[in-house]
Order: structure tokens, then sequence, then C-alpha cells
């Protein structure tokens, strides 16, 4: 089932959650959906709108999702999606930081037993 099909089957006028989504399909199709396929749908009708083969969006907020055309909602979706990405941008590079921080601190160990090991010799 492609993303319009899934769409057409469901009642998005006003925002509504990702569980109510669900519980919206299982009534109308009888298909149980996990929040991660209904992300994917969002996100490959999304793609039509933006290849203009939709005319609508579906917006996404605190409030859950809403098809629209109202051009403030598909800025706000994609502002939230930016702050998103630079979050994860930072979340990566800390963990990298400290990865190369744990190779540093290795390294230094490493150094320091070898300046001790060739001192004993001496």
């Amino acid at each position: 089932m492609d993303a319009n099909e899934v769409i057409k089957n469901l009642d998005l006028r006003d925002w509504t959650t990702a569980t109510e989504i669900q519980n919206q399909l299982f009534q109308k199709l009888g298909i149980n959906v996990s929040k991660r396929w209904w992300r994917l749908v969002v996100e490959q009708y999304n793609a039509n709108y933006l290849n203009n083969e939709n005319q609508s969006f579906i917006a996404r907020s605190s409030r859950g999702y809403c098809l629209t055309n109202n051009q403030e909602h598909i800025k706000n979706t994609a502002n939230r999606l930016m702050i998103q990405g630079v979050a994860l941008i930072d979340e990566a590079r800390k963990i990298n930081k400290a990865i190369d921080e744990k190779k540093l601190n290795e390294l230094s160990l490493y150094e320091r037993e070898k300046i001790g090991n060739s001192t004993w010799k001496n």
C-alpha cells in the first residue's frame, strides 16, 4: 500500500497523534502498524509533495500530524526538522570527541608505560 492510499483512509484535517492514526488504520483497514512505519509513510507522502505529485503536506508538531496546504505549518515542520538535525549533529560531535579523548588517554598510558619500562632497563 503506497502513502497516498494510506492517507486517503485517514482523517487528518485536525492534528492527530500517531496513536490515534494507528487506531484509525486498524478500524478502517484492519491493519496494525508501528509508529516507525507511519513515519515512513509520512516521509514518502511528503516526498511526493516536494515532487509536485501531491497538493498537500503532512505537517508534524508536538500536537501530532495534520494534512495541510498551510505554508506556515509546512515551514514549522521544516524548522522542527532542522532543529532536530542540528541536535543530532551536536550529539554525534560529542560522541566523536569522547572517542578521540579516550584514544588519546590510552595512547598516553601506553607512552607512559613505554617510558617507564625503558627507564627501569637502564
